[in-house]
């Protein structure tokens, strides 16, 4: 919105300023004339001159003017094209007259037809005639030298855009006569484009000074909201060039392009508008806003009705179709269409219908189920057009709407709410627990936890009996040790663990211990992990700390908790020797240089590998050392390059005591054979991230507020990549440094890609366990995909292979209970080979959302997205837009992936053109020295 101030400067500028009138511009092959009429005190002055200056006021040509006709207004000023003498770049030039010394700019008057005149060319220039919003005239000027990063614009006019169906139909006039041969034998494409980067492009096809352009609307093609721009655009010496493109015909100007394109989640609305000249599209979702919404529930039907005023009827009576309400499940994007009656009276349409619940499964779930609702319209072509339905007062009616109900050992509800921004919505979910931990603390050898447990649902709390336990779980070989829990006022709830019972589950050197709440009856058997009420998460805190002790070991036990507050104990077993020497050593000042390194605990394949070994090659006086789990199917590749710590052995110990700098490409806690927090070198010693992958995708936890001693050093392999890091993780400018990822560095090395394809997803962190799996919507697409005709027929056909990498916690499940009937689909398992050696055979990725693309992206070949759970996978936030980072194809469904993965190996397996323009947002540097850079930041790094 324009304040006050701005609005009396627009009408200062419009109506109360003098401007010359262009009534006509004519090209007269040697000359260009222009007609601009005056106000009557200056038809006669005897010195009027046209000036073309830059914005700033530096005039670089100007001719005198002459009144052919005494009794006119109207001043002719003739220029010569070959007296045109301007400087040898492309630049913007305003029109203006000088009389004396004062200026007035010249503006278009209403007779001038903008269709007669487009551009003229000088023996070095092309200037093409423009306008600003107060209608003011200026040139744009492309210096004519050859070479196209001098051109700024090329001469074209949109003369007709229509929508037919599943298609955008482009006619107009292009000229092209100014430009070199080689240039014209390049193909030329109109292109709708995001300020981002992300473009849905088409050939133009030029015959003679027009052309005919046809965008086919795929379900992908414009799914993302906001503000596009038309551009020509041409590929020349692997470069791109952009020019925008106008539309000057009245008629055009007027009518704007309209349609409804359905995506696989809602429906965007397309349209397009002219602004000075210049064309652009805006999208935006479909909502509708009912003036009334209103529930009423008998057992599990609840009917729903909606008042709509008279501006609204119609868009239900367009095409006299059916409405539906249209419930998509938000984990499959599939819809349930239920038909809905409707009543006119008098300027308000009422619509209404049953919907019940047990439509939409009574299954078994751990986790919320949920519905977002339309109102959809029907189309001749069987597609629904849908409105989301947004009401401020949603909220208000939800409880009429809770369902309440036994099921298959729980308690599940039903209930309409509304969402953030107040978007009507629909959760399946069990009934509400309220549980947390209020109070914790030692005292007699024993555990302490106190806290409640209870039910908001009084036909819960009424009808369900159970016995509550603590359930102690080692998060590695799922061993437990349960407890039964005391409950005072049907709320407060008190548990007691002897310490010395906490070892029978640990045996390892580090273990995680999960706490779980289970709620056990003849009705209802639930289990949920147990957190905190109040508390402020940082990775590295300890919140109580303790030990126990029997002849030979020390068992450390440190309370702390995951990012949602859930409490877990990280717990260390340490000989008895080597723990009372782990505190004399630490108080031992350490003057010496020790790096340590490492990544994951069991692997040598990402980023940390990478700088290892350039360190060991590069520096190998210098003591820097790699941490990996002795059991590790990788530790013989880095035992190669010595060096190496075992983790939980003495030496890796004592070598943690002394470091001075700990860089992991997770957090450092996976480096470390004790809670850093509790030892000062930790906390004084450099710590660096070196990443896993590029960020920008699903929100992480390395914000710098989740830590009582951040990284000093945080690794970014983009300028827009580390403004984010910044902006939105709280680090400082000098602490993020745009060095590019180790890993890539030996990317393009042996990079000798075969005909297959990598099929690599990502795992849902929400699935955790066998039965989830099975269940789960991750596991149908991507089995559905891999056993479908489709694909088969596909591999078939292009001689292809595809290699399927799932991730590991469902690798074995997929090995035992799938098989692979397709001898062109292979099943890698896990350790078989290395990701990176998988990039390089590979000549085509599938993944969902997997940061192993960004490497694919890296050496240039084509990824393909399969986003059909892009709500729930991102339900915690997104860092940046999709289309910034998602550098390919994106699907979401099988037919889609198959056509991508066709046109891929069309293209001879190279990316899309427009790839190549974005990828500066995800690389800065694209050397082979990022080892190099991340080396010296280290090095040098004060703290």
């Amino acid at each position: 919105m324009k304040t006050e101030k701005q609005k009396t400067k627009e009408y200062i500028i419009n109506n109360l300023l003098s401007y010359g009138e262009l009534m006509d511009i004519k090209d007269d092959d040697s000359k260009i004339v222009f007609k601009i009429k005056v106000e009557n005190k200056l038809a006669n002055h005897q010195n009027i001159k046209l000036l073309f200056h830059t914005k700033n006021g530096e005039v670089f040509q100007q001719v005198k003017g002459v009144n052919q006709e005494k009794q006119s207004n109207v001043i002719e000023f003739i220029i010569s094209k070959s007296d045109i003498l301007l400087p040898p770049n492309k630049r913007t030039y305003h029109v203006s007259l000088l009389t004396g010394k004062k200026r007035i700019r010249v503006r278009f008057s209403d007779s001038f037809v903008h269709e007669d005149f487009q551009y003229f060319l000088s023996n070095s220039h092309l200037f093409l005639l423009r306008w600003d919003r107060h209608n003011r005239v200026f040139f744009k000027a492309s210096y004519l030298n050859g070479e196209m990063e001098s051109i700024y614009d090329i001469p074209n006019t949109i003369e007709s855009i229509r929508h037919e169906e599943n298609s955008i139909k482009f006619s107009g006039s292009i000229y092209l006569n100014f430009l070199d041969e080689e240039t014209l034998k390049e193909q030329f494409f109109l292109e709708i484009r995001r300020p981002n980067g992300y473009s849905v492009k088409t050939p133009m096809s030029i015959n003679g000074n027009q052309y005919t352009a046809n965008i086919i609307l795929e379900n992908s093609s414009f799914s993302i909201k906001g503000k596009w721009k038309f551009f020509i655009t041409v590929y020349h010496d692997t470069q791109s060039f952009r020019f925008p493109m106008y539309v000057r015909n009245e008629k055009a100007r007027e009518n704007t392009v309209e349609f409804f394109l359905p995506t696989h989640r809602e429906t965007m609305q397309f349209r397009t508008k002219v602004i000075n000249g210049k064309i652009y599209a805006h999208t935006r979702y479909l909502s509708i806003r009912p003036n009334n919404i209103y529930f009423e529930r008998e057992q599990s039907i609840v009917t729903v009705t909606m008042e709509f005023t008279k501006d609204k009827i119609e868009i239900f009576n367009k095409n006299e179709t059916d409405i539906f309400l249209r419930l998509r499940q938000r984990d499959t994007n599939e819809f349930i269409s239920i038909k809905m009656d409707n009543e006119v009276k008098e300027d308000v349409i009422t619509i209404y219908t049953k919907i019940d619940y047990s439509i939409l499964g009574y299954d078994a779930l751990d986790r919320p189920r949920r519905w977002d609702l339309f109102i959809g319209v029907e189309t001749i072509q069987s597609q629904y057009i849908d409105f989301r339905i947004i009401n401020n007062d949603i909220n208000k009616y939800k409880n009429s709407t809770t369902y309440v109900f036994e099921n298959q050992r729980d308690c599940y509800f039903f209930e309409f709410y509304g969402t953030r921004y107040n978007k009507l919505s629909l959760v399946y979910s069990r009934a509400r627990l309220n549980k947390f931990v209020s109070k914790f603390y030692m005292k007699d050898h024993h555990f302490y936890l106190e806290g409640q447990i209870y039910f908001e649902s009084d036909f819960v709390r009424d009808n369900i009996q159970y016995t509550p336990y603590i359930e102690l779980n080692n998060r590695r070989n799922m061993e437990a040790i349960r407890y039964q829990v005391s409950v005072r006022n049907e709320k407060d709830f008190i548990v007691s663990i002897p310490v010395s019972e906490f070892k029978s589950i640990v045996d390892e050197f580090k273990e995680i211990i999960d706490f779980y709440l289970i709620l056990e009856g003849e009705t209802i058997f639930r289990k949920v992990k147990l957190g905190l009420r109040e508390y402020t998460y940082h990775k590295d805190k300890v919140f109580l700390d303790f030990i126990s002790e029997d002849d030979t070991q020390t068992y450390e036990y440190n309370l702390t908790t995951t990012p949602k507050g859930n409490i877990k104990f990280e717990s260390f077993i340490f000989e008895n020797k080597v723990y009372k020497e782990m505190k004399t050593i630490s108080k031992i000042p350490q003057s010496n240089e020790v790096w340590l390194v490492g990544e994951r605990p069991d692997t040598a394949q990402d980023n940390g590998y990478r700088f290892f070994e350039y360190c060991r090659n590069n520096f190998p006086e210098l003591q820097v050392y790699y941490v990996i789990d002795g059991k590790s199917p990788d530790i013989e590749k880095v035992t190669a390059f010595g060096n190496v710590l075992e983790i939980g052995s003495i030496e890796h110990i004592k070598k943690s005591l002394q470091a001075s700098a700990f860089i992991g490409t997770h957090d450092l806690d996976y480096i470390l054979p004790f809670k850093g927090i509790k030892y000062e070198n930790y906390k004084k010693a450099k710590k660096i991230f070196l990443q896993h992958g590029v960020l920008g995708r699903k929100n992480v936890p390395y914000h710098k507020f989740y830590y009582e001693y951040p990284f000093d050093l945080f690794i970014v392999s983009s300028q827009a990549e580390k403004d984010m890091v910044v902006e939105q993780f709280g680090y400082n400018e000098e602490e993020v440094v745009v060095t590019g990822l180790a890993r890539f560095d030996k990317l393009q090395e042996n990079h000798h890609p075969k005909r297959e394809i990598l099929l690599i997803p990502t795992w849902r962190e929400w699935i955790n366990s066998e039965e989830n799996l099975i269940q789960s919507s991750y596991f149908e697409k991507y089995i559905g995909f891999i056993q479908s005709q489709e694909l088969s027929s596909v591999l078939e056909k292009y001689n292809l292979k595809l290699n399927f990498y799932p991730h590991y916690r469902m690798q074995q499940y997929i090995k035992d209970h799938v098989p692979m009937n397709n001898d062109r689909i292979k099943l890698v398992e896990f350790g078989e080979k290395s990701v990176q050696e998988l990039l390089k055979e590979n000549s085509i990725m599938v993944t969902d959302y997997s940061s192993v693309s960004f490497d694919f992206t890296f050496l240039g070949k084509p990824v393909i997205y399969f986003h059909f759970d892009s709500d729930l996978f991102f339900a915690n936030g997104i860092l940046r837009p999709i289309e910034e980072t998602f550098l390919g194809d994106i699907v979401s469904s099988h037919k889609e992936l198959v056509i991508k993965i066709e046109e891929a190996v069309l293209r001879n397996f190279k990316e899309s053109p427009d790839i190549l323009a974005r990828k500066s947002d995800i690389f800065s540097v694209l050397d082979k020295s990022n080892n190099e850079r991340i080396f010296n930041c280290i090095k040098y790094l004060r703290k």
